[in-house]
């Protein structure tokens, strides 16, 4: 589900809704939420824009084979503001 991958690919790059909001064009935190809950799905054209800021490709979003560890090439010693256990779930 794409709004599983947004939330995974958000907590990675360390932004909240409302910093990931503000940088894909002021959306704000209730439209990412929907996003990331399954309400609603973005824009197809938001999609390049939010792989950027995200660090990943844009077939992550919407290729269901597409899995965030071959998306997201950073090691881990990068996201120590995360805990090893979601890590773990996230990878």
């Amino acid at each position: 589900m794409i709004g599983d991958k947004i939330k995974k690919a958000r907590l990675l790059a360390g932004l909240t809704q409302k910093q990931f909001g503000e940088l894909i064009g002021g959306k704000g935190i209730s439209t990412v939420s929907e996003w990331e809950s399954g309400k609603r799905s973005p824009d197809l054209e938001l999609l390049p824009i939010m792989a950027k800021i995200l660090n990943v490709k844009p077939a992550f979003f919407v290729d269901e084979s597409e899995d965030l560890s071959l998306s997201f090439s950073a090691p881990k010693s990068e996201y120590d503001f995360i805990s090893e256990q979601e890590y773990t779930l996230l990878f």
